[in-house]
């Protein structure tokens, strides 16, 4: 399979700055390699893209990032936000990335739906794919990783 597009680090970058700007209402910047390693109970969550071009976006952060940005979106403090909370805001931040990516690409290609993964230890991965970028970004002091695969076969 051979790629349709390259997708442009500064596009991808834009994307994440202003959902950050527009639901999350926190600064966000990006983060220089090397990125750290995800850690053991990171929460992780992913979507598909399927048409003409075929990947998944993963987005992962540690769980105090996922608690205060599921506080920021739902309007509620850190200390009482749900594993349920957390699941619905992290599908929804992943989502509305992919949905983003998934403008920046050619033809014709849809979204899956999202898949939340809580507490750990986890590893996520695609098989047969390649990574288009890793990419790091820092918001409230704590750093969370984009990552976009290309399915290859």
């Amino acid at each position: 399979m051979e790629t349709l597009i390259e997708l442009n680090t500064t596009d991808v970058e834009h994307v994440v700055a202003t959902i950050w700007a527009t639901t999350i209402a926190r600064p966000v910047a990006v983060h220089l390699p090397p990125l750290p390693a995800p850690a053991e109970d990171a929460v992780s969550s992913a979507v598909t893209i399927a048409g003409d071009w075929n990947g998944v976006v993963v987005f992962q952060c540690p769980p105090v990032l996922a608690r205060t940005l599921t506080g920021a979106m739902f309007g509620l403090p850190p200390a009482s936000v749900q594993h349920v909370d957390v699941e619905d805001a992290l599908g929804e931040l992943t989502n509305m990335m992919a949905g983003n990516i998934k403008a920046l690409l050619p033809g014709t290609n849809h979204l899956g739906l999202p898949v939340v993964a809580l507490g750990g230890p986890h590893r996520v991965s695609v098989p047969t794919s390649a990574p288009l970028h890793h990419l790091g970004f820092r918001c409230e002091a704590q750093v969370f990783t984009l990552t976009i695969v290309e399915r290859t076969a």
